[in-house]
């Protein structure tokens, strides 16, 4: 089905235009189903509506710029196409059913996650994909999925530039990632955004913040650029993402002081802490397939006006997107009840983590289901607190 266009476009002068069209082009939110048109001594260039706060970009490198509706015509050269009408012809007519619908874009990379079967097509999909986005410099072909300690996939580059490291923005911050050495999720960023909104709306002034499992910065960056009196301290096992995060720090302009990382195991960082008698008013618990195993230990560092941010794995025991007045013994109830037709596995992580908090008297504070993660399985954010409210 074709996206419906888009209406919004970035309207700025003339002299602007080159140095806007190559940054908008390095966002990768250029609307390519309309053209850039000129307007009374300005320049009009479309773009995605979903990604309009990313644009707030241009104001940090000196470009004074506004949003306006309408304008900029359609463009028909690839108006409405998809990857499998480019590839009618070029592979078996049984295995376009095979090919995906969306794209998982990291900066200029692009992650080709693709069926087995189509494995020795992935030269002439990669082909059809750089017609759909031609900013791309590099087209990596996925062959497993995350694994090991740091969380990162195997990939095997098809096409472009061999150099995995790419800037990808998101929610008006640049983010250095390197696709085959660190973790990072393009279909967080809603996610990255809710969160950094909930913890600013929670009022706590000053307040500490522990991001554990931290990654090249999504949550931390977002969270240092608030004009709030915020002290975090930013933890991961991987050096390689705990480097970027610090090169991430100077390319978003944080204040430096405001962020402390450290690469080191969670377990390690939280003994520490403990033993310092140090406390935290939100800790960020983001590693769902195993955060159950850290949350005690969480708990214990959390202040008693603070939120925990619990990350786990589970069926739809909520059916919507967001939950509140749930407690504790409820939302493991529901779970269990899903079990009775036999059909849906319950993860023990998610059933455990629910027991564990019931037992060191937590309570729910909101359900957030993040995303699907399997069939039957999604990703949620389960925020804790010592008290009701």
């Amino acid at each position: 089905m074709a996206r419906l266009m888009g209406t919004k476009a970035v309207k700025v002068e003339a002299i602007d235009a080159q140095r806007t069209k190559e940054t908008l082009l390095d966002l990768g939110i250029i609307d390519k189903t309309r053209k850039p048109m000129k307007d009374d001594g300005k320049v009009l260039f479309p773009v995605d509506d979903a990604r309009l706060d990313d644009i707030s970009i241009l104001s940090r490198d000196g470009i004074s710029f506004e949003i306006v509706e309408g304008g900029c015509p359609p463009n028909d050269s690839h108006r409405g196409k998809r990857l499998v009408d480019l590839l009618e012809g070029e592979i078996p007519g049984e295995l376009l059913d095979l090919v995906p619908t969306s794209f998982n874009i990291i900066g200029k990379i692009m992650i080709l996650e693709i069926d087995p079967a189509l494995h020795d097509m992935a030269p002439v999909i990669a082909k059809a994909s750089r017609l759909l986005h031609p900013r791309l410099e590099a087209i990596y072909l996925k062959l497993t999925g995350r694994i090991g300690t740091y969380r990162t996939r195997d990939l095997e580059l098809i096409w472009g530039k061999e150099d995995p490291v790419t800037i990808h923005v998101e929610n008006g911050c640049r983010f250095l990632v390197d696709v085959t050495r660190t973790f990072f999720d393009p279909r967080l960023a809603r996610e990255h955004e809710r969160l950094v909104s909930r913890i600013a709306q929670a009022g706590f002034e000053p307040a500490t913040i522990l991001d554990l499992f931290c990654g090249i910065g999504p949550f931390s960056i977002p969270l240092a650029l608030l004009d709030q009196d915020l002290e975090i301290h930013a933890v991961d096992i991987n050096p390689v993402a705990i480097h970027l995060l610090d090169r991430n720090v100077d390319l978003n302009g944080v204040n430096p002081e405001r962020i402390t990382h450290r690469a080191m195991d969670a377990r390690d960082f939280m003994r520490e802490a403990s033993e310092a008698n140090i406390s935290f008013d939100h800790v960020i618990l983001n590693l769902p397939g195993t955060s159950h195993l850290f949350l005690e230990h969480a708990v214990h560092l959390l202040a008693p006006r603070g939120r925990l941010y619990w990350y786990t794995i589970a069926p739809d025991f909520t059916g919507k997107k967001e939950s509140r007045g749930i407690s504790m013994e409820g939302a493991l109830a529901r779970l269990k009840a899903l079990d009775l037709d036999g059909n849906k596995e319950i993860p023990s992580p998610c059933t455990k983590g629910m027991a564990l908090a019931t037992t060191l008297g937590l309570h729910v504070a909101m359900v957030t289901r993040v995303k699907a993660y399997a069939p039957y399985k999604y990703t949620y954010c389960i925020e804790l607190s010592h008290s009701k409210g």
